[in-house]
């Protein structure tokens, strides 16, 4: 926290010390094994933008599907993001983009709201939508697989295919369980509590 009130974005390293990186929207902040972050800010006309920032071009804004506003979810090595972004008209959409392909919409024949909330290595994406949450396959930019994990809500998904997820199996109790297609499903834990209001669980 700065002097004047602010709470601008840090980065810290051993060689640079703490490096302001600017005013951020929220703390939802993702960085990669290269150094890239994203977040999201307010752009000269108040509206909430993506960001990437990386060391050599500072903050670059990314675009949304047509709309005013994106947020970006996740990071992965690659430098693929994930997020959801307003389009042109319509509900807002889950997207990736990254810097050889720009943005694409992941469930483009969807017609409800849409969030990617997770992306591995591998570019495979957590996308959670009204009829539930999606394990979609990205390849240039483009979705070519999908498949529904057998969780109430899948969160994240980390660089071995193995997909976090909450599932409520009885009132007042929610399942934390884990998800992999070669092993099936495993209970790693339980939540007091009820959908909707549970957290998002972060895997690594």
């Amino acid at each position: 926290r700065l002097a004047n009130g602010a709470d601008p974005l840090f980065l810290w390293d051993r060689q640079n010390g703490m490096q302001d990186l600017g005013p951020v929207v929220d703390d939802l902040v993702q960085i990669n094994d290269a150094g890239q972050i994203v977040g999201t800010m307010r752009d000269p006309n108040d509206r909430n933008r993506a960001f990437l920032w990386d060391s050599k071009s500072g903050r670059c804004i990314l675009p949304t599907l047509g709309g005013d506003h994106a947020k970006p979810w996740a990071i992965n090595n690659l430098g693929q993001v994930v997020g959801n972004a307003d389009p042109a008209a319509g509900a807002r959409r889950a997207f990736v983009w990254d810097a050889n392909e720009g943005i694409r919409d992941l469930m483009p024949r969807s017609t409800n709201p849409t969030r990617a909330f997770s992306i591995n290595n591998a570019g495979q994406v957590i996308v959670f939508a009204l009829d539930g949450s999606w394990l979609i396959g990205t390849r240039e930019g483009k979705a070519f697989t999908s498949q529904r994990p057998p969780l109430g809500s899948a969160h994240q998904i980390n660089n071995f295919g193995a997909v976090v997820g909450l599932s409520q199996r009885g009132k007042g109790k929610v399942d934390v369980e884990v998800w992999h297609p070669d092993s099936g499903v495993e209970q790693i834990g339980q939540l007091k509590g009820s959908f909707p209001g549970m957290p998002l669980i972060r895997a690594c």
